[in-house]
């Protein structure tokens, strides 16, 4: 059986479909546990509308982004099944996903956990970009162990939390799911430890999750905390897991990791501002959209950049819908990144 873990909070426009994408699984021996953490709004009634036995809802004082893992480590304390899969109350998912994960983890007992591609949607539902898996099969398969290290060393994310599927006695194994006090999530830290415990199993080609961005989502509210905890995380779990690391033969210079982070998070801490200006422009949000491209601007370090802000700011004055061009602008970049991969 597969336990579904869905933390969930004020997702009454979302958490029917997240349900409903679970009972058209193709794969149907399944349970589904719902912590709810507080909501506010009618999260609550919406759920209740569902008589499935399977659907199991539970309710719990917030707790909030800072303490998801207590609220995981709950669900995971009332589930059952050998596998574990992460769904959040405000994604969604193919109707063949579960039977496509289960399938492959079979044909491959040594893999730890599965993962694949996923979509990025808008507050309505609209595609803002697929998500590819990236190329080096060593580092997004994690063979040998501990090859995917040198992706998470660089923060370069290549797992999404939409789309894992994990074995229980992997998760058993290093104590659940994990905690950072400086990550307003769950999954990044649980999925660098597991780097240490054995093989992942990427997934090429398929749709396996819908990742919503809207208004209220952490991935908004809380990016830049995000990038940075990473970061910090990163270098105390060097520090702490250096023995370990070498005994599955890596070595990473602290010095240089934390280089490469700090030059990431400087490219992001000025990117990020263009990408989230384009989504607010999605959502109708103007004024936040010229917000983000006004301080977009105000880090421009070239001629380039500085169209680009001025392109933004003036959609988000006459509202045009600028979706299908930041969609194809991302396609263009991911191309882009492949031509320059194979030249180097």
């Amino acid at each position: 059986m597969i336990s579904i873990l869905t933390p969930t909070y004020n997702h009454e426009k979302y958490i029917a479909e997240c349900i409903q994408s679970v009972l058209n699984q193709t794969f149907q021996d399944w349970e589904m546990i719902i912590v709810d953490d507080g909501s506010t709004d009618k999260t609550a009634e919406v759920i209740s509308h569902f008589n499935d036995p399977r659907v199991r809802y539970f309710r719990q004082e917030h707790m909030g982004p800072w303490r998801l893992a207590e609220t995981y480590n709950f669900a995971l304390s009332k589930s059952s099944g050998e596998y574990i899969a992460i769904l959040e109350g405000d994604d969604y998912w193919p109707e063949g996903k579960l039977e496509i994960q289960l399938q492959e983890m079979r044909n491959n007992p040594e893999a730890i956990l599965s993962h694949g591609e996923s979509v990025m949607i808008s507050d309505t539902g609209r595609e803002i970009s697929y998500i590819p898996l990236p190329k080096g099969h060593e580092i997004i398969s994690n063979t040998p162990t501990g090859s995917s290290l040198r992706a998470f060393f660089g923060l370069d994310l290549f797992i999404q939390a939409v789309t894992l599927v994990i074995r229980r006695d992997a998760l058993s194994r290093i104590g659940g799911f994990q905690h950072s006090e400086i990550i307003p999530a769950v999954d990044y830290p649980t999925t660098l430890r597991l780097c240490l415990e054995g093989p992942f199993l990427p997934i090429y080609g398929q749709c396996l999750g819908y990742w919503r961005r809207h208004m209220n989502s952490i991935s908004i509210n809380y990016q830049m905390d995000a990038w940075k905890g990473m970061g910090s995380h990163n270098l105390r779990f060097l520090m702490e897991h250096k023995d370990d690391i070498q005994r599955l033969g890596f070595h990473f210079d602290y010095e240089e990791v934390k280089k490469k982070i700090h030059q990431k998070i400087k490219f992001v801490s000025t990117d990020h501002y263009y990408h989230e200006g384009f989504l607010f422009l999605s959502f109708k949000e103007y004024k936040l959209a010229r917000k983000m491209f006004f301080r977009y601007c105000s880090k421009c370090g070239n001629i380039h950049m500085a169209l680009r802000a001025l392109v933004g700011i003036i959609s988000s004055f006459v509202k045009i819908d600028t979706l299908p061009t930041y969609k194809d602008m991302r396609k263009k970049l991911r191309l882009k990144r492949k031509k320059d991969s194979k030249i180097e």
